[in-house]
């Protein structure tokens, strides 16, 4: 008789044993060094606050605008004063914020266009006249304007370049913010028009 070869099963117990428990080892090693996957509600939960970021970015970018242009005469300002105006930037919050979930609706054609005109006349024209005059346009600079049109329009004839780059970002952000709010949360018709009256309404 030919003697038997020992296969791997023939192995003693011991040495099985060790090596079911070294390859599980590896096998948790591995598994503990793969990322985290997110849960849909954890993931549903973090776009969520995103888009609300989205709408709330442009009320939060005319207040950063308006304090790197205007900071030291922001602080002179009485109590009373600044509690005006941080009023009102809480309203154009919500007047932003508002146009920006209107016009991420289906179809929302009147709130886009909206959004693009108080973008282009309470942002660009805003920005382009400060840095032409050191200061916002308000009803004094209006009634003083008014006798003043022709040389105003010759001016943004001549310096339509400088115009056009003034309303450019306000404009693009206008465009944009509707589509990613979009992208990141459907807004039902119903939420679009409740958002269009508050910010109407703001």
């Amino acid at each position: 008789m030919q003697p038997v070869q020992a296969g791997p099963l023939d192995a003693p117990p011991a040495i099985i044993v060790s090596s079911v428990t070294m390859a599980s080892r590896a096998h948790d090693d591995a598994a503990s060094c793969r990322p985290p996957v997110l849960s849909c509600p954890a993931r549903a939960d973090r776009r969520a606050w995103v888009a609300r970021g989205v709408a709330l970015a442009p009320g939060l970018g005319v207040a950063a605008l308006d304090w790197s242009a205007r900071h030291d005469q922001i602080t002179a300002w009485p109590r009373a004063t600044l509690a005006v105006y941080v009023a009102s930037l809480a309203l154009g919050a919500v007047l932003w914020a508002g146009l920006v979930v209107a016009a991420s609706a289906p179809r929302a054609w009147l709130a886009r266009a909206l959004l693009v005109a108080s973008a282009a006349m309470a942002v660009g024209a805003q920005l382009y006249f400060f840095a032409r005059y050191h200061a916002f346009m308000n009803p004094r600079a209006v009634v003083v304007g008014t006798s003043m049109l022709p040389s105003v329009g010759q001016q943004l004839w001549s310096d339509r370049a400088s115009f056009v780059r003034a309303l450019g970002p306000p404009l693009a952000l206008a465009a944009l913010l509707p589509y990613a709010l979009r992208r990141l949360s459907p807004v039902a018709p119903w939420r679009a028009a409740l958002a269009l009256d508050a910010g109407v309404g703001a």
